[in-house]
């Protein structure tokens, strides 16, 4: 599996990069992979497998070469590289430090779990990462939502909807723009309406239209496909406390893991902590972490979703190349 999964996505990039505009296309020996594989693989056999499926990668068996690294080690080369000229949100990082032998935590706010990583700043070398704390997620915010809908809707319904992928994902992605937006939180927020996917509005209707006739009523046309134009004209509205309530069991095992480790005199050395992963962009995370670290320098990267990737590159131009 891991090594389909490899091929597909180092073949996709590989194309992207080719047709980019202004682009030339590179040669296969020429090119240096940094793959970045989850911080609690660290000594497991999933990682071993990975390894294992990177050797058969037929995509990227004549790269120049082929480096596997952490999630946290990869956030490091962002932090030491781009600190100057990164946009962070909020929070004010000129004056960070990474001298040698200085701790710093990353606090990875994932699709699946919150992990807390310390790291201590090496001179010249990659920055030493220490075993994850990792809590998955009970229920994702994304799960609780369906929920929610499930109770509005019915079992039913939403079962029947869950079949359609696409609905699904359409409707997740109308969600994301609600939940990372920068104006859901403000005082006297309005509701935020959200698109209603075909797929759903066309089983809402065949519910309806199956509770009427099981009334005994009689129907003369039995259609009850809508129109995409037609799905213009229906939405749902979620208001702030909705969503914030969605929030509440993650925020919970946040703030829980940030106590537990950071109360009284637990890693006082800490001075700065980094906060990365997909749930990290939004509002409501923020300010749960301004309130968690009042004495030290939070830094929340503009995209920190994707500051894994960023720091990948850094670490693979300069880090590798610096050794050579």
């Amino acid at each position: 599996m891991y090594t389909k999964i490899l091929n597909f996505i180092v073949g996709r990039i590989k194309r992207q990069a080719n047709f980019a505009p202004g682009g030339a296309a590179a040669e296969e020996h020429t090119i240096e992979y940094v793959i970045a594989t989850p911080t609690h693989w660290k000594g497991t056999q999933l990682l071993n497998d990975f390894e294992e499926a990177l050797q058969k990668t037929k995509e990227i068996e004549h790269a120049k070469s082929k480096v596997i690294v952490t999630k946290a080690e990869m956030v490091s080369p962002f932090l030491h590289e781009l600190k100057a000229d990164v946009l962070c949100q909020n929070f004010n990082v000129d004056h960070l430090s990474f001298e040698e032998n200085t701790k710093y935590a990353i606090l990875d706010i994932g699709t699946t779990a919150c992990e807390l990583t310390i790291l201590t700043s090496k001179k010249d070398a990659k920055d030493q990462a220490g075993e994850p704390i990792r809590t998955p997620w009970s229920k994702t915010v994304e799960n609780l939502f369906l929920e929610m809908l499930d109770s509005m809707f019915g079992a039913t319904v939403m079962n029947k909807f869950k079949t359609d992928k696409a609905g699904v994902l359409e409707l997740l992605l109308s969600f994301e723009k609600i939940k990372t937006s920068k104006d859901i939180f403000k005082l006297n927020a309005k509701p935020e309406p959200l698109p209603m996917p075909c797929a759903l509005l066309d089983q809402l209707s065949n519910e309806l239209i199956n509770t009427y006739l099981k009334a005994g009523n009689t129907i003369r046309e039995k259609n009850s496909h809508i129109s995409e134009e037609e799905k213009k004209d229906y939405f749902l509205c979620i208001s702030p406390e909705q969503v914030q309530e969605l929030f509440e069991p993650m925020l919970k095992i946040i703030e829980e893991t940030i106590y537990k480790h950071f109360s009284n005199d637990q890693n006082s050395d800490i001075k700065c902590v980094c906060i990365i992963g997909g749930y990290a962009n939004t509002k409501l995370v923020h300010k749960k972490a301004r309130k968690c670290f009042p004495e030290r320098t939070v830094v929340i990267p503009k995209e920190a979703d994707i500051v894994v990737v960023q720091g990948a590159v850094y670490y693979g131009y300069k880090y590798i190349n610096d050794k050579k």
